[in-house]
């Protein structure tokens, strides 16, 4: 039982995974500031990073950010990168 535990322990990842920012969403709930230096928000599409760049530039604009991205797991991630396409088109 010692080798199958110690082979798992080997496969596990542990460096953490850029790519699955959604998962962070309900922390930058909590704590917004973390959008400002979080590297697995460097992997967010293009429009929602562009007004993320846009946001943080403003005070309270990693508040308004995190209510943003909290969109996303309720209404999908390509209904919120329209809708922030046509926000920043409007601007």
């Amino acid at each position: 039982m010692l080798w199958l535990w110690l082979w798992l322990w080997a496969m596990m990842p542990w460096w953490p995974n850029t790519g699955d920012w959604p998962h962070y969403i309900p922390s930058i709930q909590r704590k917004p500031g973390a959008l400002r230096n979080g590297a697995p928000f460097q992997d967010m599409p293009k429009p929602i990073q562009r007004l993320r760049l846009a946001l943080l530039r403003e005070p309270g604009g990693d508040r308004v950010m995190a209510k943003v991205l909290a969109l996303v797991p309720e209404s999908g991630l390509d209904a919120v990168v329209i809708a922030v396409e046509l926000a920043v088109a409007h601007a």
